[in-house]
């Protein structure tokens, strides 16, 4: 009777074992924002502009991505806006980022990579408007607690 057990046991690990091996494929990349939210704590005089923000920053776009054959963004060339963002791995198939500012390394937002398959990764986003706003010039203490949130899928397009 134990050899079903064992059997039910390894194909319940093989998927995420399966996984695990699994690379991200090199080539061009696009990414499509979705679920992309202004917190509820952002003032609501600023909702507006902070909403055209959000929209804006919902554009799909396409970039060419070399993984070096492993799930690592330490070791990817990810193309630009990667600078700045230091990684976490937390398993095979997930990493965590903490987006710093360049110019000070203060704390800019939070992201985490998940691999979904070969040719998909999901990214969940959370960014602190204060210190964008503030590494621009143009701190607002009204605008502390206010997050621009957002999920963004990367599927292999070639």
């Amino acid at each position: 009777m134990r050899a079903p057990a064992t059997f039910a046991l390894i194909l319940a690990l093989a998927p995420s074992a399966a996984l695990a091996q699994t690379a991200p494929k090199d080539g061009t990349w696009t990414s499509a924002p979705r679920d992309v939210a202004v917190g509820d704590a952002c003032p609501a005089d600023m909702r507006p502009g902070l909403e055209q923000m959000a929209a804006q920053a919902s554009q799909p776009s396409t970039t060419e991505m070399t993984w070096n054959g492993a799930f690592d963004p330490t070791q990817a060339d990810l193309g630009a806006g990667q600078e700045g963002i230091e990684w976490t791995q937390v398993d095979d198939v997930t990493w965590d980022g903490t987006i710093n500012l360049p110019q000070d390394g203060g704390q800019l937002g939070t992201t985490r990579l998940t691999l979904v398959s070969d040719s998909e990764i999901t990214s969940q986003t959370t960014m602190s408007i204060a210190a964008m706003m503030a590494a621009q010039g143009q701190a607002n203490p009204a605008l502390e607690g206010c997050e621009l949130s957002m999920t963004v899928d990367l599927t292999h397009g070639g």
